[in-house]
């Protein structure tokens, strides 16, 4: 096979693929070509891409290859796409994924002690998605699974590998220029304190809203913890008090804690026996 055949061949297949081919795949398709040639003839259609500034181009996914568009012409492409329901993952899942990613290998308990919630239905979904994978057991106490992301997860994120993904300082460098941005448009609208000509700060503007009818604002007081929790009402410690009560008759006093029988706390809540 002569190198523009070939080329037309390699560029044929990887646009009627569906997923990002491998130089071995592509070859295995071919007769008696190897994999140096696929090689070659990729990085060739990849130089007269950028050379000619097609619209389209070859993005190594995930050790793999795959033609797709340029990114400056995606809001075009969203346009065409408009109306057509797309499958994506919950907060939950994201949030889960994004610590499986950079955490790898993690256990179900390491991810639920970073999220504070339960997590097993979140990975059965992303396991199903084939987004994550089982990568072996933990060498602890159980041996829980080690959870790990897979080659769909890359392709879905469209990366070649997990070093593409961004550092934890660029993501708290982004969180925090929009947090900045947030607060900026909150300090255009007319709330929070302003400035004078002097360049001093000024009190924030107060609303009738503000205050009450009697001139007094309308923030409660700080209430003590006592008072946000409410009364403590102690239990009977067993059911003849509760019945000398109910008779009218004195309580009978209750220990301090200190003075308690040990484990009573810990003994299980039997019926009494007429035995």
């Amino acid at each position: 096979m002569d190198s523009t055949n070939l080329d037309n061949v390699v560029l044929s297949l990887l646009f009627a693929a569906d997923e990002p081919l491998s130089i071995r795949r592509i070859a295995a398709n071919l007769d008696d070509v190897p994999a140096s040639a696929v090689k070659s003839s990729i990085e060739g259609w990849r130089r007269r891409f950028d050379d000619e500034a097609w619209s389209v181009t070859i993005e190594r996914v995930a050790g793999r290859y795959q033609l797709s568009t340029r990114p400056q012409y995606a809001p075009f492409i969203a346009k065409l796409y408009t109306g057509r329901r797309r499958v994506r993952l919950s907060k939950a899942a994201l949030e889960s994924l994004a610590i499986i990613a950079y955490k790898q290998p993690i256990t179900r308990a390491e991810i639920e002690n970073v999220r504070g919630v339960g997590c097993g239905s979140v990975l059965a979904n992303l396991m199903e998605r084939g987004l994550i994978k089982i990568t072996g057991k933990a060498r602890v106490l159980g041996a829980p699974f080690l959870y790990g992301t897979t080659q769909e997860f890359l392709e879905y994120l469209g990366l070649n590998a997990l070093k593409d993904l961004p550092s934890v300082e660029a993501l708290e460098e982004l969180l925090e220029r929009e947090e900045n941005l947030a607060s900026e448009e909150g300090s255009g609208d007319g709330t929070g304190t302003g400035r004078s000509e002097n360049g001093a700060e000024s009190a924030p503007t107060e609303t009738a809203e503000d205050k009450s009818g009697d001139g007094a604002p309308t923030t409660p007081p700080e209430t003590s913890e006592a008072a946000r929790v409410g009364p403590f009402i102690p239990e009977p410690m067993d059911r003849a008090w509760g019945e000398e009560q109910r008779a009218g008759s004195s309580p009978r006093p209750v220990p301090p804690p200190w003075q308690s029988e040990p484990n009573a706390r810990d003994e299980p809540d039997l019926e009494d026996s007429d035995e």
